[in-house]
């Protein structure tokens, strides 16, 4: 099934919970859900993510050791904003290769130049721990924009 796909799934209780209570599922239950599916990465792609540059910088180069100002947007495969630096006020500053960030957001800083815009599409394996609380579950696929604002 593809991006935005629909499918209806039907479960017999004896592959469910079979004569397990729960407190919303009474035993014997057949299970029904209603599928859309939002987004995949391939099996032998998880460890893959794609780079889209939304806007190309004018300014000094990033490279390994590089001191950077950034801002950072997360979302969520169906457009769902986790977090977006920008409401906290100042920048991110991050020096690579010092281990101050996600390594995945590291690698997409590389050769970036300040003033830039550029989204990441990271698969689940590469991304981010299940936390209940911002939202971010460790099955989802992200997207993060990264928002350079300087290289020093």
């Amino acid at each position: 099934m593809l991006p935005g796909g629909e499918r209806k799934l039907s479960v017999p209780f004896a592959m469910g919970y079979n004569d397990r209570e729960l407190p919303n599922i009474p035993k014997y239950s057949d299970l029904y859900f209603d599928v859309k599916v939002l987004d995949y990465v391939k099996a032998e792609e998880e460890r893959t993510y794609g780079v889209y540059d939304q806007k190309k910088g004018t300014g000094k180069v990033v490279t390994q050791n590089s001191v950077v100002h950034l801002h950072t947007v997360i979302s969520d495969c169906a457009g769902n904003l986790i977090e977006d630096s920008r409401k906290a006020g100042d920048a991110i500053k991050v020096t690579l290769g010092k281990e101050e960030t996600f390594p995945v957001i590291e690698d997409g800083l590389l050769g970036m130049k300040a003033g830039g815009i550029r989204e990441l599409a990271v698969p689940p394996i590469l991304g981010f721990r299940t936390d209940p609380q911002s939202g971010m579950d460790a099955q989802t696929l992200f997207y993060v924009t990264l928002i350079l604002e300087k290289v020093e």
